[in-house]
């Protein structure tokens, strides 16, 4: 039988500070740590993951503390009947939510949301349903930053460079990004699709299918993927 060493107990009781990073795939959480002693001594791990099929704020924030409270226990996966979940670290457990003063995660709003309400209390916490009311207390007292996450502020500020000059952007605005546009045409009318599926097979003599510019102005990785298609078809689009 293969059991949970409870090696995050040690180094979550020594840092004076401490940052959640999160992020949420296919339903899936995972929930990362860096902490730093007095000494700037730095810890990171892996706190663990969590599915979570509804991945709504509030269901993100009992995931992450479902998590916390996790990696604070002792004797996890112990095959103890009745003992599953380990004997949870109170003092542990509650160090770890003093010390945390920065959460990151992507921009999706939820996740953002989910670090906010680690450090937001209710006005009337009394007019909440008794089940709901630990939900929403003060988790992180101390919780001073909820920002985004290094890899994707980056990818943000690197993956739009036509934003570099007016002139860059007036033109990616007029041929891709703006809804009169010929990729939103493409993209929203099934006989342009079919027109852009033929020119693009006429062009590769029968080597590539592609069906649209494959425009979704709702996902970031869209900007860069519309406008790879656009200069690589552009014949097919004139």
């Amino acid at each position: 039988m293969i059991t949970e060493v409870n090696f995050h107990t040690d180094h979550l009781s020594l840092p004076k500070w401490l940052c959640l990073m999160q992020d949420v795939r296919a339903s899936w959480l995972l929930v990362r740590y860096k902490g730093v002693n007095g000494k700037l001594k730095v810890r990171r791990g892996v706190l663990g993951i969590k599915k979570v099929a509804n991945a709504t704020a509030i269901k993100l924030k009992e995931a992450t503390l479902d998590i916390l409270g996790r990696s604070c226990s002792a004797d996890v996966g112990v095959p103890i009947p009745g003992n599953s979940k380990g004997t949870l670290n109170r003092k542990l457990f509650k160090h770890v939510c003093k010390v945390t003063e920065a959460f990151v995660s992507d921009s999706a709003a939820d996740e953002q949301l989910a670090g906010e309400l680690l450090r937001c209390k209710p006005e009337d916490p009394t007019a909440l349903p008794g089940s709901a009311m630990p939900t929403y207390s003060v988790i992180c007292p101390n919780l001073r930053m909820v920002d985004r996450d290094r890899a994707h502020s980056a990818a943000r500020i690197t993956k739009r460079p036509w934003r570099a000059h007016h002139e860059l952007n007036r033109v990616f605005m007029y041929y891709l990004w703006s809804k009169q546009t010929i990729a939103a045409v493409i993209n929203n009318s099934e006989t342009s699709k079919s027109w852009f599926a033929k020119e693009v097979r006429q062009v590769s003599s029968g080597k590539a299918e592609i069906k649209s510019l494959s425009l979704a102005r709702q996902r970031f990785g869209t900007i860069q993927k519309v406008g790879r298609r656009f200069c690589l078809w552009i014949m097919c689009v004139n």
